[in-house]
């Protein structure tokens, strides 16, 4: 169903073009698996200033400008266009894009926030988003900004493969692959200590959402992982779990390893 200001049909096609105040609703094709940013339960749900649908289902296109926000239960995507193949099982968003997408709950819920304990949410902001569900990965580009729960994630483009919703694991987010003056900024309390933040910098980094594992290499003259409790380090490839506190630095002739330790105050 489709409701706007002004609704024009081609009625040999079946194309159509809403302008103004345009709300939309689709019901899911029930095709394949779901996915973070795709559900084949929920309706999917939409706004915008313009919408243009062509093609008939289930091989319709669907294009929003305008402020488009489209919606499945709490996952969601806000860009200035956004384009839905449906055919194909492809989104396309750009301009100020904004995606969210919620993690499963303990009784598999993905529509709900994990319990305390686990990661809620996984939200990125950047310029392009082209996701494809066949592989299940959604590729931002123009200046990313990866945010999850204690942690941060800032690049020139971001590569995030999104988990089937019949995984096992929490988490729909698999692993995020971050290339271009990347940023890595932990924010962790634990209850009774001081707050530490660890910021990581370098060219190239690998987020496992599972394992709360990083990976950053690259970058002049190597990556580099600054810790506000215990000082700074540097390799030619550091390694760091967030969850067990671990950190593995790798050097090599060019960029050996080594650390400056922060002197604790007694």
């Amino acid at each position: 169903s489709v409701t706007a200001d002004r609704i024009v049909m081609d009625q040999k096609t079946g194309d159509y073009t809403a302008d103004g105040n345009v709300a939309s609703s689709r019901q899911p094709q029930k095709k394949g698996k779901s996915s973070g940013m795709l559900s084949q339960d929920e309706v999917m749900q939409a706004q915008a200033q313009k919408m243009v649908s062509t093609g008939r289902s289930p091989n319709q296109k669907i294009h929003y400008e305008g402020n488009a926000l489209a919606w499945q239960g709490a996952n969601r995507i806000k860009a200035d266009k956004l384009d839905l193949d449906n055919e194909h099982r492809v989104i396309e968003a750009h301009g100020h894009v904004v995606s969210e997408f919620v993690d499963k709950s303990k009784a598999g819920d993905t529509n709900a926030p994990a319990k305390s304990g686990s990661p809620g949410y996984t939200k990125v902001s950047a310029k392009d988003l082209v996701y494809t569900e066949d592989t299940k990965l959604a590729f931002y580009q123009g200046g990313v900004s990866l945010i999850r729960p204690d942690l941060t994630v800032d690049s020139k483009e971001l590569r995030a493969f999104l988990k089937d919703s019949d995984s096992n694991s929490d988490s729909s987010l698999d692993k995020a692959l971050a290339d271009g003056a990347v940023k890595i900024v932990s924010n962790h309390l634990k209850a009774g200590s001081a707050r530490r933040i660890r910021t990581s910098t370098g060219e190239h980094s690998e987020y496992y959402a599972d394992e709360g594992k990083v990976i950053i290499q690259g970058g002049e003259p190597g990556p580099k992982m600054v810790d506000s409790l215990k000082g700074e380090t540097q390799g030619s490839k550091l390694t760091w779990w967030e969850k067990d506190d671990r950190l593995l630095n790798n050097g090599d002739e060019v960029t050996p390893a080594k650390s400056t330790l922060r002197k604790v105050k007694k």
